[in-house]
């Protein structure tokens, strides 16, 4: 007979599910015994699995900076930005100027598109994804600040739908 805290048998429900227990208890021992090892099973993929997400974030942020400093046509448009470049300055290429053949604009335009679009795509994994965050980009934070300090590549991005690339490059700046 099953007694209860107080001394005396339990009634109702409690009754009918102690009984039970002591019945079944040799089928329910190891049912409990598999759900603790299959909770911590889980938790242990959890955790590792959050540890890999970790590092492909890591993985994937040294790949644009890899991909920053590597690519021509970006490291080209980098010169042009902080006034290094030996044929070109971002007040001409951004003029209606005609002293700049239209396929040499053309093709810095071009370059200057495709430095844009990389930042477009983390502006989205920041803002709407918010798979990255503005402390993550911080390694390459210095691409943005280029953003963030010129004003005719502000009006640039703000006439060809880059708007959200200058809210990046200042939140990231403000982050400082």
């Amino acid at each position: 007979m099953i007694v209860g805290s107080t001394g005396f048998p339990p009634s109702g429900l409690v009754s009918v599910f102690l009984r039970f227990i002591e019945e079944n208890w040799q089928i329910l021992l190891p049912i409990a015994i598999a759900a603790f090892g299959g909770g911590a099973g889980f938790w242990r993929f959890l955790v590792v699995r959050k540890a890999e997400l970790a590092w492909k974030k890591t993985e994937f942020l040294f790949l644009q900076g890899y991909y920053l400093d590597t690519n021509s046509d970006l490291t080209e448009v980098v010169q042009i930005l902080e006034g290094r470049h030996p044929e070109m300055t971002l007040a001409r290429l951004l003029s209606d100027a005609d002293d700049v053949d239209p396929k040499q604009r053309d093709k810095y335009l071009h370059m200057l598109d495709k430095f844009l679009n990389l930042f477009d795509r983390l502006q989205y994994s920041v803002f709407e994804l918010k798979t990255l965050s503005l402390k993550e980009l911080e390694p390459i934070g210095w691409y943005l600040s280029i953003v963030c300090n010129s004003e005719p590549l502000k009006k640039y991005c703000e006439e060809f739908g880059y708007h959200d690339v200058i809210r990046l490059a200042e939140e990231a700046d403000l982050e400082d």
